[in-house]
């Protein structure tokens, strides 16, 4: 503004938008301010002037230099402020674990699964594996099979075999709660049958339990992946299409 050198272009900026999105938008409809202080800070506002309204007392105030016009924009820009630092301060526990000097419920599971996933996105695996490893242990069996999912994927693409696989057969037992949902350890274990044990047996046995339990929301290319491997294994186990040794 006439051209006027700006303060505070050096100084480090922080957008709540994004990571707001990330880690929120499974739980909450939208994540505007308003919502998110409701949902994380208990808060709700009384008296605020609302945002629609807010050009339009500026450009009154423009033509007349009445300020009590925008006194209310103040009072709203600073509740604006303090909770920006309250919800960074949220946002950043869900991630890195309590704040000094913050108190209050743990977030909820869901949220930091969430969490968990955007640290998987960031590379961030030893944080991922210390939330997961939590949810897995003392969360619902929804919740823990989730976290087990995403657990295992990390030493997959570690190279950790043993571990992803002894979660998946975790994920299999009998007396485990499925939370509806086997398809997932039954497929991982096909591939690792397949492509690493060469138990192609096995593997054949799990694939075929696998399309039997593929949902009819499946997707048709879901379906047919599954119907290559199947006929695949079984060239493999009559003596055809052995891998190069």
């Amino acid at each position: 503004m006439n051209r006027l050198a700006d303060p505070l272009v050096s100084l480090p900026h922080l957008d709540l938008l994004h990571p707001a999105r990330r880690l929120l938008r499974r739980r909450l409809d939208n994540v505007r301010l308003g919502t998110l202080e409701g949902a994380l800070l208990g808060l709700e506002r009384e008296g605020d002037i609302p945002g629609w309204e807010i050009p339009q007392r500026y450009f009154q105030w423009l033509r007349r230099r009445d300020g009590r016009l925008v006194a209310d924009i103040f009072a709203h820009n600073r509740l604006d402020v303090l909770s920006m630092v309250f919800l960074a301060a949220c946002l950043t526990e869900l991630i890195g674990g309590p704040c000094s000097g913050t108190a209050g419920p743990p977030p909820p599971d869901s949220d930091l699964l969430a969490a968990a996933r955007l640290c998987i996105q960031r590379g961030e695996t030893t944080r991922a594996e210390g939330i997961l490893t939590d949810l897995q242990r003392r969360s619902g069996p929804i919740t823990a099979r989730q976290a087990a999912a995403l657990l295992s994927l990390i030493h997959k693409r570690a190279g950790s075999w043993r571990q992803a696989v002894g979660i998946w057969q975790e994920m299999l037992a009998p007396d485990r709660d499925s939370g509806g949902d086997a398809l997932f350890p039954l497929l991982e274990l096909a591939k690792w049958n397949e492509h690493r044990a060469h138990d192609y047996r096995t593997a054949l046995d799990l694939a075929c339990r696998a399309l039997a339990m593929l949902p009819p929301q499946g997707t048709a290319a879901e379906a047919e992946d599954l119907r290559r491997r199947i006929a695949r294994l079984k060239r493999r186990l009559a003596g055809q299409d052995r891998p190069a040794t």
